[in-house]
């Protein structure tokens, strides 16, 4: 059973030389079956091992017991132990969620707080093949996508579950072929929770009924499904790289080129560019990502809100995704730039600087957040303001002017954004679109003395 444990933990490449893995130890036959193969693994994989106990206040009595059985176990080990006591139903009904989710988002928090005062590598926790079995259909029964079906994933970042090659039984009859002890929760025998409901009457009707080890082919299932979601995740970003710009704060989705994409990999693209957006640590429902695809569909106004305070917008070429806190309506703000120096408008600093222009082309910044300005062709001193009415900008070597808002037309810039894009102006001549462009008369050239660098960086 260890050689089995090992070889999986290699292939999914789990442990590296020195890592100090965080283990979670409930007490049950799970994790005490995980806490002493790992023991058992130390010199082999030259590793160190610390503990997590979490007593989630819903047994009384019997989870007391639970923490003692797991001090002493790791006492008898030497693994250094760390324990945590929360009033998880307390917590559930104050946020409105169930207690099965509350104690999961408690795990995870205690697993990572307890990860950086043991300054540990990884989290190992004691998932197993039935427990995936168990998420697949709970997923499935309740809607999901492939990455939904494909269950529990071997890694996630640091966290680490070796125990997932092997079922229930398997870990239970290791445990009693070494005489080991563990505890069992009362709450794992009712069919209170939804997962138990799953453990208890559909898993072992399906191996009664249709096939022996239901788990192990689901399993098996599993990690195709994880191949297909890695490909198709690969292919989106691929493709939302072609058909989508943005910033901080908004992506823009080409609507005719998104419509061409292949069905399979709309929903993966959408929850990529949602996923590069900051404040978005949630990720979308399937109906929000269905709902923003099929703005790309809509006429141009078409709109739905989404969690976290963004927007998803039908325009007439493009679909926009913003934060509608990071685009207030403060028309006629203004801020005179600091030359040298540095000020705060829209949430950035912009910095300003003069430069002895030495003739050196090559050398001019091409980045669109840092622009180099022939300084002796700013006839005042310039602002940073949103438009305003008769705003224009120079827009060739001939000195032709076109209006801020027929440049946005163009441009096929967002309506909803228009007033809120930083401008550095010179009156009513804008000298710098920040993010697009800068007028063609300030332009460095062969007769530049003086360069004026403008810089826009994300505030802290």
């Amino acid at each position: 059973m260890e050689k089995k444990v090992m070889a999986y933990i290699e292939k999914n490449h789990m442990l590296q030389k020195g890592d100090k893995v965080l283990v979670g130890v409930s007490g049950g036959a799970d994790s005490v079956c995980l806490l002493f193969m790992l023991h058992n693994f130390r010199k082999k994989y030259e590793i160190s091992l610390c503990a997590v106990h979490i007593n989630h206040g819903i047994r009384g009595a019997e989870a007391d017991g639970d923490e003692a059985f797991v001090r002493q176990l790791c006492k008898d080990l030497q693994v250094p132990c760390e324990t945590y006591r929360y009033d998880v139903p307390a917590l559930a009904a104050g946020k409105g969620i169930s207690a099965e989710e509350m104690g999961r988002l408690v795990r995870y928090e205690v697993f990572h707080q307890a990860k950086q005062k043991f300054n540990a590598t990884k989290i190992a926790t004691a998932h197993h093949m039935d427990d995936n079995a168990e998420t697949m259909l709970f997923h499935l029964f309740r809607g999901t996508g492939i990455r939904g079906l494909a269950g529990i994933p071997p890694v996630r970042n640091e966290v680490i579950r070796p125990l997932m090659c092997l079922s229930r039984a398997e870990i239970e009859a290791y445990l009693a072929s070494k005489q080991l002890d563990y505890r069992t929760d009362a709450t794992n025998l009712c069919d209170d929770y939804t997962r138990n409901k799953i453990r208890h009457n559909i898993l072992p009707y399906a191996r009664e009924h249709i096939v022996h080890s239901p788990a192990r082919h689901m399993a098996d299932t599993a990690v195709q499904l994880r191949y297909a979601d890695d490909y198709l995740t690969q292919q989106a970003e691929r493709a939302a790289r072609a058909i989508s710009s943005g910033e901080e704060e908004y992506v823009l989705i080409d609507k005719k080129q998104f419509a061409a994409q292949h069905p399979a990999l709309k929903g993966y693209i959408v929850a990529g560019l949602w996923n590069t957006l900051p404040h978005t640590q949630q990720p979308l429902r399937r109906r929000h990502l269905d709902k923003i695809a099929s703005l790309a569909e809509e006429p141009a106004g078409k709109r739905i809100d989404l969690p976290g305070g963004y927007r998803a917008v039908s325009g007439y070429d493009n679909v926009l995704i913003y934060d509608v806190n990071a685009y207030p309506c403060h028309p006629n703000e203004a801020v005179p730039a600091k030359i040298p120096g540095s000020v705060s408008f829209r949430n950035h600093t912009f910095s300003f600087r003069k430069e002895k222009y030495t003739g050196e082309l090559k050398k001019i910044s091409k980045a669109t957040y840092t622009k180099c300005l022939d300084y002796d062709k700013i006839n005042s001193h310039p602002v940073l303001r949103t438009r305003m009415k008769n705003d224009y900008i120079i827009i060739n070597a001939g000195n032709e002017k076109q209006s801020l808002n027929r440049y946005f037309i163009n441009q096929k810039v967002p309506a909803q954004m228009r007033d809120n894009i930083p401008l550095l102006a010179d009156g009513n001549k804008i000298i710098w679109i920040v993010g697009f462009r800068i007028s063609e008369d300030v332009k460095i050239t062969a007769q530049t003395q003086t360069m004026l660098i403008a810089a826009r960086e994300m505030a802290e």
